[in-house]
């Protein structure tokens, strides 16, 4: 399997700023925390504060919480629920946003990973849901997604823990903000169906 390098400022206290990234030890570098106030506002900053007020802190809140009918409409499209990563790679959509949806180019509620995301982007995809599941802890990344002609998006990123009744993670809350770039912003990039790849990502632990 294609081995996929991450780059990432500065060395963080987990690693090293390059590692590589694959479906063994998906686990991409932190490069250190950022604080609530410093996410970008809009569905990022909504989200967190929304996981926050279903108690999330220290301890993630308990996945009954997660309610879709009840999530804002403010980050509710960029929304996707996963379920929590596993050893194995196999890892479930349960919901999806109508944004997210149309930036991937199809619905993939009900899916696994593993059966419509590109090669090039699996491990990605794996690797952030593995870095929540680490620490049990909120995780914002600033992804660059695109092709070979360069960079289409930019996509800010935060996943969001849910634990179960047993008290492990069973849910995780994605919120993605597709955002083209400005040369590219009349062109529709299908992250699913347009073999795009990351180009770039930078992790950081949200500070609690």
């Amino acid at each position: 399997m294609m081995v996929l390098r991450l780059a990432v400022s500065g060395a963080g206290r987990y690693g090293h700023s390059i590692m590589p990234l694959n479906a063994c030890q998906p686990l991409p570098d932190i490069a250190g925390f950022i604080g609530a106030d410093e996410l970008p506002d809009g569905p990022i900053a909504h989200a967190y504060a929304w996981w926050r007020g279903l108690g999330g802190g220290a301890v993630p809140p308990p996945s009954a919480a997660l309610d879709l009918a009840a999530v804002p409409d403010s980050f509710l499209p960029h929304l996707a629920v996963t379920t929590a990563f596993r050893a194995d790679g196999r890892v479930r959509v349960v919901f999806c946003g109508s944004l997210s949806a149309l930036a991937a180019g199809s619905d993939p509620t009900g899916r696994y990973f593993d059966e419509f995301y590109p090669p090039d982007m699996l491990e990605a995809a794996l690797g952030f849901q593995a870095a929540i599941v680490r620490d049990a802890q909120p995780v914002f990344g600033q992804d660059q997604v695109g092709t070979d002609e360069g960079v289409m998006y930019h996509v800010p990123r935060i996943g969001l823990p849910f634990q179960g009744a047993d008290g492990s993670l069973d849910r995780l809350a994605i919120v993605m903000h597709y955002q083209p770039t400005p040369e590219n912003f009349k062109v529709r990039l299908r992250v699913f169906q347009d073999r795009a790849r990351l180009l770039r990502r930078e992790l950081r632990l949200v500070a609690l």
